[in-house]
């Protein structure tokens, strides 16, 4: 969904309007990031109904996270971004050893999977390598956050499969209760299980 003056940027008038479908989004993408004025954007457009989101509850998202730091980004074939602040971060802690932080204030600001091609360049900036197509993108972190950067990532396309972890960092590094520490290891059993099962398949 498109403010007026979206589609006013875009040449649309009264005697002549633009169909929002015609939009070219990757276009209106950068000419927002270089003006830096996202309000223009109506907050319908970040709802589930414009663009679905692929939601992973708690379990799924622990089962990943361990999956990942298990096997590697390389044999997982996943990338995982926290898309908090560095200050947030540096409060609780990151998700896992390898999770990598990428601001969504920066994800906006730079658009760094579009404008930046140079793989050297990237890690030297954002300290990691390059997220490729192929790759599976999770992305965590307080949950607006997490919404608005799959929305921008998506509708870009710069991305292959994303999962998004709706659950806000405030719950998930808060101590867990006794019961909740059962079910975590009855979870973690079950899918070990599962993982075996698939590997003498």
């Amino acid at each position: 969904t498109f403010t007026p003056e979206i589609l006013e940027m875009f040449g649309s008038t009264e005697e002549d309007p633009i169909e929002p479908e015609d939009i070219n989004l990757p276009a209106l993408f950068d000419l927002l990031r270089k003006t830096g004025d996202w309000t223009k954007l109506e907050d319908s457009f970040f709802d589930d109904e414009e663009v679905p989101i692929s939601w992973i509850d708690e379990p799924q998202f622990l089962y990943l996270l361990e999956k990942y730091e298990r096997e590697g980004r390389q044999k997982s074939g996943m990338v995982i971004i926290d898309v908090r602040t560095p200050q947030q971060v540096s409060e609780t802690g990151k998700y896992s050893p390898k999770t990598y932080n990428l601001p969504l204030q920066m994800l906006i600001d730079d658009d760094p999977l579009n404008e930046m091609t140079d793989e050297g360049e990237f890690y030297n900036v954002y300290g990691f390598e390059y997220i490729d197509s192929f790759e599976t993108l999770v992305i965590c972190g307080d949950t607006e956050d997490v919404k608005h950067a799959t929305k921008l990532l998506t509708l870009t396309r710069l991305c292959g499969q994303t999962f998004s972890f709706p659950g806000s960092a405030a719950e998930w590094f808060r101590e867990l209760t006794p019961e909740e520490k059962v079910e975590l290891e009855e979870m973690r059993a079950m899918k070990k299980a599962q993982d075996l099962e698939l590997e003498t398949e």
